[in-house]
């Protein structure tokens, strides 16, 4: 009867245990997920899932400027170049235009460009900016351009706003190998560059905004409106002039 009793006690005194080793992991998982929510500036993703999105962002900047470029060479003027992704005339207006009633003209149909629309995965964006209304699109400019690239004439741009802190350094890393900290330069202390929406529709807009740093055509930068910062923002120019 003791030896029952003794492997009794000893069971208790183990399942005793086992609940606290349980009890300590949630209360440690519960402390990192508090302390996490707390940073700030967006979620944390791995260095790799990081690179991956980047990676997407980059590969679809490419397709662009290859399309654009072979569109060009076709004879294709600037001006005639369309980015509508639905049929035309009709759907989002956004990026309608003379031009985009001749499928040619069109870097979203086969007959044109031949590129498949993009949309960025959620994680790409900084849920912190997600009341913006321009958060999770992607845009198309031809209203800034980039100091020291080419010139001063606004260059046709591809533009995305209030991106994802780790994604946008992975960006710069990616595509400015000279800045290996991966750290997003502050542009022009006016900030404009985070303000831009206008798609666009086979004009270059007179405004003619300047991106101030990194003189480079593909990188991420932080921009700020009256010292505070206005989230970071990935651009990709499509075709300088």
């Amino acid at each position: 009867m003791r030896n029952k009793d003794t492997h009794t006690n000893n069971s208790q005194q183990g399942n005793v245990l086992f609940y606290i080793l349980i009890a300590v992991a949630l209360f440690a998982a519960l402390s990192f997920a508090v302390s996490q929510g707390g940073r700030g500036g967006g979620f944390d993703l791995s260095d790799e899932r990081a690179e991956m999105l980047a990676g997407e962002f980059l590969d679809y900047g490419a397709s662009l400027e290859q399309a654009v470029q072979r569109m060009l060479n076709r004879g294709i003027s600037e001006s005639d170049l369309c980015f509508d992704i639905d049929e035309y005339p009709g759907g989002n207006t956004d990026y309608e235009h003379a031009g985009c009633a001749n499928t040619s003209n069109r870097v979203f149909h086969p007959a044109g460009g031949g590129v498949s629309y993009k949309e960025m995965p959620s994680e790409f964006f900084d849920p912190d900016l997600s009341a913006d209304t321009r958060y999770g699109e992607s845009y198309i400019t031809g209203i800034s351009w980039v100091y020291g690239l080419v010139s001063s004439n606004s260059e046709l741009m591809l533009q995305i706003i209030a991106v994802n802190l780790p994604v946008c350094s992975a960006i710069v890393r990616m595509a400015n190998p000279d800045n290996t900290s991966g750290t997003p330069l502050l542009d022009n202390p006016d900030g404009l560059i985070t303000r831009l929406n206008r798609p666009y529709i086979g004009m270059f807009n007179a405004d003619n905004i300047r991106i101030e740093r990194p003189t480079a055509k593909v990188s991420c930068i932080e921009g700020r409106i009256s010292g505070a910062s206005d989230g970071y923002v990935a651009f990709y120019v499509l075709h300088a002039r």
